[in-house]
């Protein structure tokens, strides 16, 4: 096994700005910030998955965060398919770097799992105060282990994760 670690730097004042400006500029009436930003990340803040609580945030037991898929295997769970992406979309993150019991542009649902690491984001520097406007050092500090650096980590972070049309796009759009 090999293992990568990464300080991530992220600009949650700058993020927060950006969900604000769209959630105007999109003016659905079933859209507010909490739910943007959910959509793109594809978990609540509290890290309960969309496709468990697609309308509002809903913190839930651990043991559940990650029993879920987005095919038909969710039908055993009790949980919705959502092969369209409706719920959960096609681009939000938790789909693009682990697309879980789907098919892929690597084959089937079997073939997809060749690429799934095991990853855990840990949170430094000082937590989000609403209402910050400027630039804090904080994020995240990225560990995963994977059989292959190559196939695994680099392949999901370069390819399926930068490009639009893969891992999955329906719509080819």
């Amino acid at each position: 096994s090999f293992m990568v670690f990464r300080r991530l730097r992220q600009d949650v004042a700058g993020f927060r700005s950006f969900i604000a400006i769209e959630v105007k500029r999109l003016a659905r009436p079933d859209l507010n910030e909490d739910r943007l930003a959910s959509m793109l990340v594809g978990r609540w803040k509290s890290g309960t998955p969309i496709i468990r609580a697609p309308q509002a945030d809903r913190p839930m037991n651990t043991a559940l965060l990650n029993a879920f898929g987005f095919g038909p295997a969710n039908a055993a769970l009790g949980l919705p398919i959502d092969s369209d992406g409706i719920i959960c979309p096609i681009a939000a993150h938790i789909r693009k770097v682990n697309p879980r019991d789907e098919s892929t542009d690597q084959g089937d649902a079997v073939a997809t799992l060749r690429r799934r690491i095991l990853r855990r984001g840990i949170p430094y520097g000082p937590p989000y105060e609403d209402g910050e406007d400027q630039f804090v050092d904080r994020g995240l500090l990225f560990v995963s282990y994977q059989a292959s650096i190559g196939d695994q980590f680099e392949f999901l972070s370069t390819t399926w994760a930068n490009d639009g049309t893969v891992p999955r796009n329906p719509s080819d759009h």
